[in-house]
């Protein structure tokens, strides 16, 4: 992996940093429910008010060193990954991808990528994420990339879903993360 100021590369994909002309794609591949009922602060559908409002956290996030928002990509943007300092909780790591990207690996190599950026560049100590109760897909992404149940969810407002809904949380502590680096070059 290469890591470069506004972009990471993998073996198949590219992150780079969003910017607000990234806006058309994402309108289109925001606008379905299977993924914004997943997304706790993604509405549904998501119409052009939407898109300028998450526009403004675009520029936001560009003039902080606590909140990442890559795209990813092969040929064409498929979806987002980041990772956000949460103050009270520590760095979250969440992502999404398009549906007609589901299901070939593209979540995990990103994942793995975001968690190496966070403990290699931002010397983060531990990362958290969650998953809804009913995706079990993303906590198999979220495992396979060396995150771990803590057994303990939390009910989040889901904007989609007009509800709160139950998510299980995980987390990898960096020194977990070393511990796995040596092993994979042994």
């Amino acid at each position: 992996m290469q890591t470069h100021e506004t972009e990471i590369r993998t073996d198949r994909l590219t992150l780079r940093l969003l910017t607000v002309e990234d806006m058309d794609w994402i309108r289109v591949l925001c606008n379905n429910y299977k993924i914004a009922k997943n997304m706790c602060t993604m509405p549904y559908p998501y119409d052009d008010e939407a898109a300028a409002s998450f526009a403004e956290k675009i520029r936001d996030m560009r003039k902080s060193d606590s909140d990442y928002a890559f795209s990813i990509s092969t040929d064409a943007p498929m979806g987002l990954i980041g990772i956000h300092d949460r103050k009270d909780k520590g760095w979250l790591v969440g992502y999404w991808l398009g549906e007609p990207y589901w299901g070939k690996g593209y979540a995990t190599e990103a994942a793995r990528a975001i968690v190496e950026f966070a403990f290699n560049n931002l010397s983060v100590e531990k990362l958290y994420a969650d998953y809804c109760f009913d995706n079990p897909a993303s906590g198999r992404v979220l495992v396979k990339s060396g995150f771990c149940e803590t057994g303990k969810s939390e009910l989040q407002p889901c904007m989609a879903r007009g509800m709160d809904i139950e998510c299980h949380m995980l987390e990898y502590q960096r020194n977990v993360w070393l511990s796995d680096q040596g092993k994979s070059n042994a």
